[in-house]
């Protein structure tokens, strides 16, 4: 088995050197491979010191225009040879050193097409103190229909779903996972699914989608739109109806 980790980075300075170490510090069960690939959209990157390090450690360095984060990782999708692909930001880090192998273990055991686990929150400054946790353990695929979705940087999925799916909808700006989500749950096709109990990735407090305007405004147009593109019913009071949930939540 191969797990292929892409990591997207713009500007993540030092903190990409930690998702990198993160990365290599995953202790991964015989028989399972590893390949990280960068999607850098800073430039001129073959003068950054972290960079060099990532090449050192065994990364492969996709240099490309700011696009997006989709085209990013889309453009690490089509790179990837392994049979699952997941993500790590390159402002975040692995919450255990264990969390690989525990994805390796359900797919070998499981005829899973994809999994997602939990997520923690954290700050750069204190990357061991957790300040919020979100757990998909009490998730179901109704949820959709309000907005809800797993952690999308939990997500560990088969590399022949996604060939079959198609990649993110690059024309979002915060929503191609929920639209990716919505086709894994709610398309033609009845994928196997499972959750994974525990945090597998600790993420930095803040980022594009958890911005006022984004999460009120852009967040929840989206939403509509994955939806209705879906083929789901759109309810604008349930949608509005996930924040009351998130601040449950806290």
């Amino acid at each position: 088995m191969k797990i292929s980790v892409i990591t997207i980075t713009y500007h993540d300075g030092d903190l990409l050197r930690r998702a990198i170490d993160s990365v290599y510090a995953q202790r991964l069960p015989e028989g399972v491979e590893l390949e990280h690939i960068i999607v850098s959209s800073d430039t001129d990157i073959a003068k950054n010191g972290v960079y060099c390090h990532a090449a050192a450690s065994g990364s492969i360095i996709i240099e490309t225009p700011p696009k997006g984060c989709y085209n990013a990782l889309n453009q690490g999708i089509r790179r990837a040879t392994g049979d699952i692909i997941g993500m790590l930001h390159g402002s975040d880090m692995y919450a255990c050193i264990d969390a690989l192998a525990r994805v390796a273990d359900v797919f070998a055991k499981e005829n899973h097409d994809f999994i997602y686990g939990d997520v923690k929150y954290i700050k750069a400054s204190s990357p061991q103190t957790e300040r919020r946790y979100y757990s998909a353990r009490s998730f179901t695929p109704e949820m959709m229909l309000s907005g809800i979705a797993p952690p999308h940087p939990s997500l560990y999925i088969r590399k022949s779903v996604l060939d079959k799916e198609g990649l993110y909808e690059e024309d979002y700006i915060t929503g191609a996972d929920f639209d990716l989500f919505a086709r894994l749950f709610f398309g033609p096709e009845r994928y196997c699914y499972g959750y994974l109990p525990g945090a597998l990735t600790a993420m930095e407090l803040g980022g594009l989608s958890t911005t006022f305007y984004n999460t009120l405004v852009v967040n929840t147009r989206e939403k509509i739109r994955a939806l209705r593109k879906n083929g789901l019913p759109v309810n604008l009071f349930k949608i509005l109806s996930r924040y009351i949930w998130h601040l449950k939540r806290q």
